[in-house]
């Protein structure tokens, strides 16, 4: 595979000049998850004081990136640990708390831009791209509500979007995954908004 890889960057940049880069190297870094839900409304238990609390999670794989003159395409693979939750007042008195706990193993695509380069010394970015997360995971410890036993999905879609800067071999970004898919399936709708602070190092 690396034989494969310096030859395809050898071929590019023989092609499109000496703009042509790839580098590889681990990533990681801390997450905060808000749900989208139908739960608070479920048979019409729940009533109002609706709130949402997000918690911090954690992230760490690995990732690639071809960089062609200012454009970049990054694949990346992790494990994902993502932690929400949501409570308010029931219908027939006192209230409920909800807790999410989700990990799943992540392959995301990401295409971006510099948008401002110093030399190889530092660069600041944005980028877009898509996800799929494998969840192999999740508990919902429900208090106060009388919830069905919730069918995981195997998996859901996700867009990302987000913007980053690199100094050296180091890299950092800020982004926006939200699930374009419920987590589970049946009547408990569950999607999940997640802001993430990613730090990685780059090698080649």
């Amino acid at each position: 595979m690396a034989l494969f890889l310096t030859l395809l960057v050898s071929g590019l940049s023989a092609a499109w000049g000496q703009g042509v880069h790839f580098k590889f190297g681990p990533i990681g870094g801390i997450n905060s998850t808000v749900v989208q839900t139908n739960i608070p409304n479920f048979n019409n238990q729940a009533s109002a004081n609706f709130n949402q609390a997000s918690e911090n999670g954690y992230f760490f794989g690995a990732f690639g990136r071809l960089e062609i003159g200012r454009v970049y395409i990054q694949p990346e693979a992790m494990f994902n640990s993502k932690l929400s939750s949501i409570s308010g007042d029931i219908n027939s008195g006192g209230n409920y708390n909800v807790k999410f706990n989700f990990t799943a193993y992540d392959l995301n695509l990401l295409l971006g831009y510099d948008f401002a380069k110093v030399r190889e010394i530092a660069n600041f970015r944005g980028f877009a791209g898509v996800g799929e997360s494998f969840l192999t995971n999740t508990t919902l410890t429900s208090n106060g509500l009388n919830l069905p036993s919730p069918n995981l999905n195997n998996g859901s879609a996700n867009g990302i979007v987000g913007i980053g800067f690199d100094v050296l071999k180091f890299t950092a970004d800020l982004r926006v995954e939200h699930s374009f898919s419920d987590l589970y399936s049946g009547s408990s709708k569950v999607s999940a908004t997640v802001f993430m602070l990613t730090v990685g190092l780059k090698f080649l």
